[in-house]
């Protein structure tokens, strides 16, 4: 029988090797942190995508529609400067830009500015381009950038850009494809060979095809071996169906697929993946400044953005948002409202069903006070009244009066008024104490106008006449009691009485939770909202429920997408809000631009007016600085939630499908348009490979690295 000693040596032995093999697994562990995989040189891509019409790669000059056309041309041709999504700025490409100035831009080509054929790109192809884009520009728009535009060569390799106006286009227009100088009449001309055509892009043009079995329109493009950047795969190519069910028909030839964006939902196998594609797209409530108090809608936003945070409701493809940027503040109105809203309602005369119940149970039947002296009809002493008190020791008043022009005769207390002639429309009657027309104490003065149909109009003033304070003050107090006592009498108490009761039986009727004005109409907004697109008649459906919780109406304005068109070509805006999705074509910037400015041609669906407002967004698209950026960006959002009229609710996420042999989609939160795709594809690879990272791994970084890992926010 063994020994205890045994037994503990070969416990100890096996601790031992559990412990190393422990050890050397961390080891491996730690080695392998931090690494990537890479991609590898090799294999082409199939991407489908549906079109109505096949583009032509041979003419960058049609650059610029937003189609898949677009993604063909930056395959194939770089521009002086990129948009980067991940930054939201402009940065080089083909070129380093100065573009603070818009109207003199300097630009310095880069090292690596080199066509396919391995020659450099010039100052010349670069002012070639930009007169070519002048007549071929696809939007007029854009022409007319091109045409203000003066390029100029300058030394070592400069370009300078001058416009005649200011036109914050003018950056866009730096992003066009540089078309090589030699072959922009050959382009024009429609002469242009494949064999001919250099490019500057990660890919050249190889070759285009049609497929009968598959019914498909193929683009060929080889690997750029000029391109001094990364570029993994030999070649890309792009097939272009004429509809989607054609393209699923073929889905065995295709590794990405870019569908409609009205058809995204494929229904795909699970060899393909699902990847969620956003563009500068918002769905968002737009506050009619206008028509809305700046306090109600600072109410309004902070309460409907925590609403939609809090429990917003879901919808297909659509993402929730309180901000317009990829980072910093969001977009929730004024931290501190400036009132309540039961104090903005009250300010407006409305209140809810209590409140108005409570003042309908405090009025009074039986009066102690208020008592009113009536109005005449035809004296105008004293602004009418039917009692008139004076205090002239002489007595000495002109009495006056209007009176209708078919009267023949005015009599007053028995006397015809000599001075009066028929068909007057005023009398004077002059009365004093030296005539013994007034006296002191109660005098009655009755009126009788006689028309020429023998009718009799009748009215009666009453003056009180003293020069005795005392007695003055006694005769007010004895017509304020008999006033007072003929609104008590039984049958005046019991009409009021009788209107208190209808009036509380109104109220009953009422919703507990609205306000209501004087007349028992509620407080109501009008919101219009685009009723043929599924995100905007869900968000409208939510904000009428919440704000009627709040105890607001909302009358609601469904319009399909040609009245929308409709409502912006007149320029009329008969809303309280609108909700509505809006697109930029290009950058968050022009999304700005278009739908906050009061410029000609421009929605502005809030008739929002601030020029700085507009401006900030004008100088962020030509802002290549990150910070200088952020700074603008933190005043756009500083700026809507002091003035609450934007308020974002969702972003829209479109689909791309991704075959699995498919490696390295790296995508960025944000893709400005369909021909920024071409800036995902260049990263694609067929294989991969994972790449460790050795950099600072030592002993140290070694227990830094395990301490890490056992940490509770590790875990």
């Amino acid at each position: 029988m063994k020994s205890f000693l045994q037994y503990r040596k070969t416990a100890l032995l096996v601790c031992a090797v559990l412990c190393s093999f422990f050890v050397v697994h961390l080891v491996g562990a730690y080695i392998y942190s931090g690494g990537k995989y890479v991609g590898l040189p090799g294999g082409g891509v199939s991407v489908g995508v549906v079109s109505d019409s096949n583009p032509n790669p041979l003419n960058p000059l049609l650059y610029g529609s937003g189609k898949i056309d677009d993604t063909l041309y930056n395959l194939l041709f770089r521009s002086l400067i990129r948009y980067n999504p991940a930054t939201e700025i402009y940065e080089g490409d083909l070129a380093y830009c100065d573009i603070k100035n818009i109207s003199e831009i300097t630009c310095k080509l880069t090292d690596d500015a080199i066509w396919s054929d391995g020659t450099k790109v010039t100052t010349e192809d670069v002012v070639a381009t930009f007169e070519a884009f002048k007549e071929h520009a696809t939007t007029s728009a854009m022409r007319t950038v091109f045409s203000n535009a003066k390029v100029k060569s300058g030394d070592d390799n400069t370009i300078v850009i001058t416009s005649s106006s200011k036109n914050y286009n003018i950056i866009e227009a730096l992003s066009y494809p540089i078309v090589r100088s030699d072959v922009i009449d050959q382009i024009k001309n429609n002469r242009l060979k494949k064999e001919s055509y250099i490019t500057s892009g990660p890919f050249i043009f190889e070759d285009e095809t049609d497929d009968s079995e598959y019914n498909y329109h193929n683009i060929v493009l080889a690997k750029n071996p000029n391109y001094q950047k990364t570029v993994w795969l030999n070649n890309i190519r792009l097939k272009i169906f004429p509809d989607l069910a054609t393209l699923q028909r073929g889905i065995s030839v295709v590794e990405i697929v870019i569908p409609p964006l009205s058809q995204e939902n494929l229904n795909l196998s699970s060899s393909f993946k699902k990847i969620d594609v956003r563009n500068y797209e918002f769905y968002g409530n737009f506050l009619n400044t206008d028509r809305m108090d700046p306090n109600l809608r600072a109410i309004l936003v902070n309460y409907l953005s925590a609403r939609f945070k809090e429990n917003g409701p879901e919808v297909a493809n659509q993402i929730p948002t309180q901000s317009i940027f990829l980072s910093g503040a969001s977009v929730t109105g004024k931290t501190e409202l400036p009132m309540s809203l039961q104090d903005f309602m009250n300010d407006k005369g409305y209140k809810k069903k209590g409140s108005l119940l409570n003042d309908a149970y405090a009025i009074k039947t039986t009066l102690t006070s208020g008592a009113k002296i009536p109005k005449m009809q035809y004296f105008r002493n004293g602004n009418g009244y039917a009692i008139l008190y004076s205090d002239d020791p002489a007595g000495e008043i002109s009495l006056n009066g209007v009176v209708p022009n078919t009267t023949t005769s005015v009599t007053i207390n028995g006397y015809t008024l000599q001075e009066y002639s028929a068909g007057s429309t005023t009398f004077v009657y002059k009365i004093s104490t030296a005539l013994g027309t007034i006296k002191d104490g109660k005098n009655t003065y009755n009126l009788e106008l006689t028309q020429k149909d023998g009718s009799v109009f009748k009215e009666t003033l009453t003056i009180y006449h003293t020069t005795d304070k005392e007695k003055m003050e006694e005769y007010k107090k004895s017509v304020d009691e008999e006033l007072l006592a003929e609104l008590n009498s039984a049958e005046k108490i019991a009409e009021r009485e009788t209107a208190k009761q209808e009036k509380i039986a109104k109220i009953q009727a009422l919703e507990d939770n609205l306000y209501y004005n004087s007349d028992y109409e509620p407080f109501s907004l009008k919101l219009t909202f685009v009723s043929d697109r599924e995100a905007s008649l869900t968000y409208a459906d939510f904000t009428i429920s919440a704000l009627r919780q709040l105890g607001i109406v909302v009358e609601s304005d469904p319009i399909d997408t040609k009245g929308l068109d409709a409502m912006i070509k007149s320029g009329e805006k008969n809303y309280d809000m609108i909700i509505v999705g809006v697109r930029s074509p290009n950058t968050i910037a022009d999304l700005g631009t278009a739908f906050f400015s009061s410029e000609s041609g421009n929605p502005n669906f809030s008739n929002i007016t601030s020029k700085n407002f507009v401006d900030n967004f004008k100088e962020l698209k030509n802002t290549a600085d990150k910070n200088a950026a952020d700074e603008l960006k933190q005043k756009i959002i500083d700026f809507m939630n002091e003035q609450n009229f934007y308020l974002p609710i969702s972003q829209p996420v479109h689909k791309i499908y991704m075959h699995m042999d498919v490696k390295g989609m790296h995508m960025p939160n944000i893709i400005p348009n369909t021909g920024a795709l071409a800036y995902v594809f260049d990263t694609l690879s067929k294989r991969e490979e994972y790449q460790k990272n050795t950099e600072g791994k030592n002993i140290s970084g070694f227990f830094s690295w395990f301490a890490e890992t056992l940490s509770p926010q590790k875990n």
